[in-house]
């Protein structure tokens, strides 16, 4: 998890990996707060994704990018 974090902020893109707590290592308040603002944007992407796949059988992409994977959309 911490070499997508890097790989993110080395690629200057905003950070929007949920936190996991630990067993004896709780999460910060902090922590939980971007938890659940992410978890709001989170929720509506993974219902079009079970749409998808469940109306349209679609399993995964087979090809990369944005404009293939639209194509074969």
């Amino acid at each position: 998890m911490a070499d997508n974090r890097k790989l993110l902020t080395g690629l200057r893109l905003k950070d929007f990996i949920m936190y996991k707590g630990a067993r004896g290592k709780k999460l910060t308040a902090y922590q939980k707060k971007m938890n659940k603002s992410i978890s709001k944007v989170r929720y509506i992407v993974e219902q079009l994704f079970g749409m998808l796949k469940r109306h349209y059988n679609f399993t995964d992409a087979g090809i990369r990018g944005l404009e293939k994977v639209n194509m074969e959309f």
